[in-house]
């Protein structure tokens, strides 16, 4: 079973694909764990299932070619993402502005609430991480991108909300 939803990061339009540098290591790990360890073990499970004999009722053989298809579809999304990779520069201490890479904290002004993201391109995002990565097509990664410290801004959302950019990093 694939990991992520396979539809995201598709790009049939051929523009680049922000990420960071961690980011495109991530995914070429991903990739390398796909081609080296998830391919050969579907290939040896597809050989088991035939040896079974009668396909056409064969639930073994229908896993595994599902499986095998999966895999397949996964690795070719990660190869045509990372064939349109624009990396994402860490920001330097200089920086005023929010932009892609920027790690923000920021209070929601309504519940006094303080809180810190990272804003990275969408294929990215990682609510889960220990600091949220937000992608960039997000309605909070939008209100943040190209603010500077000291600035309100308001979240578009149906319960739309403001916020006060404290600190970049």
């Amino acid at each position: 079973m694939i990991e992520e939803n396979s539809t995201v990061g598709i790009n049939l339009s051929g523009k680049k694909v922000q990420l960071t540098k961690v980011g495109e290591f991530e995914l070429k790990k991903k990739l390398d764990r796909l081609l080296t360890e998830q391919r050969p073990k579907v290939l040896i499970e597809l050989s088991e299932a035939r040896a079974q004999g009668d396909l056409s009722e064969n639930a073994d053989y229908d896993a595994a070619k599902n499986n095998q298809a999966e895999i397949e579809a996964e690795i070719s999304r990660i190869e045509d993402i990372l064939t349109r990779v624009e990396i994402i520069s860490e920001i330097s201490k200089k920086d005023k502005l929010v932009r892609l890479g920027t790690t923000v904290t920021y209070k929601q002004i309504s519940k006094k609430l303080v809180r810190k993201v990272k804003v990275v391109g969408s294929i990215e995002s990682n609510p889960l991480a220990d600091i949220p990565q937000i992608g960039d097509d997000s309605p909070l990664a939008k209100a943040l991108l190209g603010t500077k410290i000291g600035e309100v801004k308001r979240v578009n959302v149906a319960n739309s909300y403001e916020i006060e950019v404290l600190k970049l990093s």
